[in-house]
């Protein structure tokens, strides 16, 4: 059995690798950049987002997603759809790299 006791501190560090990389990337070709990880603790991830952006004067809030479609998009819903609904800010969505399909192979 895991308790999140055990691996919320992974989690946690893992999130902030992820933003530390995206904003050395960002800095490195000289965009001026805040990253701030934040963590739910029962309310709206997209209530939160939008509630940070309006504490912290953004200017623009840039949220991945998986760009989800059909009965996956209706019953998992879209934390970044509703951001960029309630946010008092631009909201730019990204859609992460989607993998290549194979190349095809001629009939023989």
């Amino acid at each position: 059995m895991v308790y999140i006791q055990e691996v919320r501190p992974q989690i946690l560090a893992a999130g902030q690798a992820l933003l530390d990389e995206a904003a050395t990337e960002l800095r490195r070709n000289g965009t001026q950049v805040e990253t701030i990880r934040l963590e739910s603790k029962g309310e709206r991830v997209s209530e939160l987002i939008a509630q940070q952006a309006e504490a912290s004067g953004c200017d623009l809030v840039v949220l991945g997603t998986h760009g989800r479609r059909g009965v996956d998009r209706l019953l998992l819903g879209s934390d970044a759809e509703q951001v960029a609904r309630i946010a008092p800010v631009p909201v730019m969505l990204v859609r992460g790299q989607q993998p290549s399909p194979p190349p095809a192979t001629a009939a023989t």
